[in-house]
Formats: structure tokens, sequence, C-alpha cells
């Protein structure tokens, strides 16, 4: 006995082999659920698919697989959508920070597993790696390390913009606070070790500037608000007089009152916040004089 031809079965040949369906059993079966067969006519999965496939015939990816054995998962395609099933394209475009025709890969600027974590200050113009973090062409300003995420030896701030103080011989300041954790060297002194005429000890003159000019508004609009509050309780002494305002009102008072008014709006249109340390002091005086030729 010769026994079936190939893909046949049975004692007369008449029934596909497992794994094949079809008129001449010819036809290969998808990938169904492990352990079950394909209908030997239809070539339907009736028990379902294997893990990554789909299909009534279960012979095309999942959704969010793709590739010729449906082994890969699709990148981070935009807002949920998925990938083409045979070449991975993402063809509504990237969820946020992703980038390439496939999702798959971080936008440049950030790096990770999961592309959340923003790059360093690599040197402008280029990027960091993007599974690293790390920056190959070095740090921009007053950045250091591989990843350029602290201030180089010497320098401090959130932007790594102020130099250190004298701090003690061989020593640095701290990168962001800019103490000096052994001391200062000389006559310096303060946390930072600035010196000795420097009373700002690590804040820049344009911030000190600031806020003395607000400090000032502050204390001006204060004297215009009490001086306002005595002429109030003096009017309502004297609603029944009939008088004018300047009249009733001792002359004193209603001088101050201009001064102040004209102090305060004189004042603010003085103010610069890039003015150099010079503005400040002629601010300074300014103020001195106005009052002094008000009293």
């Amino acid at each position: 006995m010769k026994g079936c031809d190939d893909h046949w079965y049975g004692s007369e040949c008449k029934e596909c082999k497992n794994g094949f369906y079809g008129e001449n059993c010819t036809e290969t079966c998808g990938h169904c659920k492990p352990g079950t067969n394909c209908h030997n006519v239809t070539g339907i999965c009736h028990e379902g698919c294997d893990h990554q496939w789909d299909g009534f015939k279960c012979n095309g990816c999942n959704v969010g697989f793709y590739g010729k054995n449906c082994e890969n998962p699709c990148g981070n395609c935009e807002n949920g959508t998925f990938c083409d099933r045979i070449t991975g394209n993402c063809l509504e475009g990237c969820e946020d920070e992703w980038n390439g025709i496939r999702c798959d890969e971080c936008k440049n600027g950030f790096y990770g597993t999961d592309c959340t974590k923003k790059c360093g200050f690599c040197k402008i113009g280029t990027f960091c790696n993007k599974t690293s973090g790390v920056c190959p062409e070095g740090c921009r300003g007053n950045w250091n390390n591989s990843k350029c995420l602290v201030c180089k030896n010497g320098f401090f701030g959130e932007a790594c913009e102020f130099s250190c103080g004298k701090c003690s011989t061989g020593t640095f300041c701290k990168n962001i606070t800019g103490l000096c954790p052994k001391g200062s060297q000389d006559q310096s002194n303060g946390s930072q070790c600035r010196d000795k005429g420097n009373y700002n000890d690590g804040i820049s003159n344009t911030s000190t500037g600031i806020i003395y000019i607000v400090s000032t508004l502050a204390v001006v609009t204060l004297i215009y608000a009490v001086v306002k509050l005595v002429y109030k309780k003096f009017k309502q002494r004297n609603q029944d007089t009939g008088k004018l305002t300047a009249e009733i009102m001792p002359g004193k008072i209603y001088d101050q009152i201009h001064a102040a008014e004209t102090i305060v709006n004189q004042t603010y249109q003085k103010i610069n916040p890039q003015s150099d340390s010079s503005h400040y002091q002629e601010m300074h005086l300014y103020i001195n004089e106005e009052l002094s030729g008000h009293k």
C-alpha cells in the first residue's frame, strides 16, 4: 500500500492533513491557537489565534504588531492609533517626544526608554545621545559632566551664570547655592566668600536694585495712603462748611498729598530692571530730594 499523496489523509485519502486546507489541500493553515487546527475546507481557526496574530484564518498581525511573523510591536503612534501591520509605519504621526516613520526613536533633545527625559545643556547645535543622554560634543557655556547637567568648577546658579566667590584655596563653591564648604581666603567673608565691600553676598546688582526700588515705592505709597486718610477724616469733620478742599485742609497736608502722589508716579516711570547700579543710586538721591522739597 502506497498511502496518500502529500497533504492528504485518511483511509481513502480524502481529508487534508492537519495544517492544510482547501480543495486540493494545498493551502497552509494560519497561526491558529496552539494545539488546534484550522478547518480542512475553509481554513478558519475556530478556536482562535496564536498570540500577536489576527483574522478568521489567523494569517494577519494583531493590532499593535507588524512584520513577517508579527513579532514587532508598533512604535508610539499618535493618540492611540496603530501602525501599518506590514510596514510598521505610523500613518497618523507620533506621540510627543517621539520621532521616525515608526515612532520608535526619541525626538532631538530627549532621551530614555520612554523619551521623557530632557537632554542637558549640550554644545549649541548638538543633541544628547537618545539612549544614554550623554552629550557627545561636550557642553555649552559653564556646564559640565557627560550629560551637561552640573556647573563647571567655579560657577553656580540655576543656569551656572554666577562665578564663585573667593573660596578657600583649592576648593570650589557648591554649584547650586554658591556656598564655600571650607570657608574663604584672605579678607573675604559671607557664606559665599564675597568681598567685604560686596554686601549683596552673591546677589546680582540688578536684583538688588529691583528690590530697592520696590521697597522704596512701598514706603512712599504707605506715606501717601496715611496722608489721604488724614485728609478724609478732616473732610468728614468739615462737611458743613461748604468750602473747597484746598481751603478746608491745612496747607501742609494738602501739599504732602500731591507731593507723595507725584513721587509715586515719577518713581514708577524711572523703573528700568536692566539699569546698572548707578541708576539705582540716582533713584535713591532723586526720592530723597523730592521728599525734602515737600516737607
